[in-house]
């Protein structure tokens, strides 16, 4: 077919025409760009049938993960503006833009991100939020990361809890019974991963990029020995009250399950982190066979 009319058949086939050559990735240093996603693999079907989830912002120029929050979904607006809100008040530090999804998610995080950059005066503040795909940005290699050093290990217990019939997926009593135990595993696994394993390893050299090779944490710490600088901005506490105020990101729930809820699960199993990684499928088990839910 090729012989007989090559033209005709590059028109017809996307993947003979010459792809457009990727761009050469840089920055100027540290906080220039956080890049701000969720992962949902663990959620399966339709992002439904197990209440994990998993959104995090990277540095994009050392790749060093500021923050990982595992929650029961990701799709509230106000929720990741507040889990943006809560690192702003811990820096006290803004990065000049940021680049997210264009989804309904980050519609409240964009808004918030802009006004205060707008104190700055530096640039416009539509101009300090990027969107774009999620495969262009450098949070897609430490999801990558994430779910094969990581996510892979929960997946086949998980899986086995549906299939084996302890788990309805379409019993929302079992959905959170299931976040009880597993948030707080998730959460802690995540965040081990990240300051053991994913800020503190060496970082070679990258093709299509102008980035600093070496450990996240030093590039992010000591921007200046890789010939870079610190390009974020400093916010006040009354700058982020104010964005509070206004966005109301702070005065909706904090925890996932109500407090009858928690109260009724911490009498079966008081402390979900002082069960073993391994054992969370039994403990989800035990927890559903002698909680008492309905009294």
């Amino acid at each position: 077919m090729y012989n007989v009319d090559a033209d005709a058949l590059e028109e017809r086939a996307p993947q003979l025409k010459n792809k457009k050559p990727k761009g050469h990735f840089t920055s100027p240093g540290p906080n220039y760009v956080h890049s701000l996603d969720g992962h949902d693999k663990l959620m399966g079907f339709r992002n439904s049938t197990f209440p994990i989830a998993v959104y995090g912002c990277i540095d994009t120029c050392s790749r060093k993960v500021l923050w990982a929050k595992v929650w029961i979904g990701t799709s509230d607006p106000k929720l990741i503006g507040r889990f943006y809100l809560e690192h702003l008040f811990k820096t006290r530090m803004i990065a000049s833009r940021i680049r997210l999804d264009k989804g309904t998610e980050t519609g409240v995080m964009a808004t918030m991100h802009a006004f205060v950059r707008q104190k700055h005066g530096d640039m416009d503040p539509l101009e300090t939020v990027i969107y774009g795909p999620s495969t262009s940005n450098q949070i897609e290699r430490w999801r990558r990361e994430l779910h094969e050093r990581l996510e892979k290990f929960f997946k086949f217990p998980l899986k086995e809890l549906q299939d084996q019939g302890p788990y309805d997926t379409n019993s929302e009593t079992d959905r959170l019974l299931l976040a009880y135990v597993m948030i707080p595993i998730m959460h802690r696994e995540v965040n081990t991963f990240v300051d053991v394993v994913w800020n503190c390893h060496r970082i070679r050299e990258q093709r299509d990029t102008f980035l600093p090779d070496g450990v996240p944490n030093h590039i992010y710490s000591f921007p200046d020995k890789y010939g870079l600088e610190d390009c974020g901005y400093e916010v006040t506490e009354e700058q982020l009250e104010e964005v509070a105020g206004l966005s109301e990101v702070l005065a909706s729930n904090d925890d996932y399950l109500s407090a009858e809820f928690r109260n009724k699960c911490e009498q079966v199993i008081p402390d979900p982190l002082e069960i073993d990684v391994s054992d969370f499928a039994h403990a989800f088990r035990y927890l559903k066979e002698n909680v008492d839910i309905h009294t």
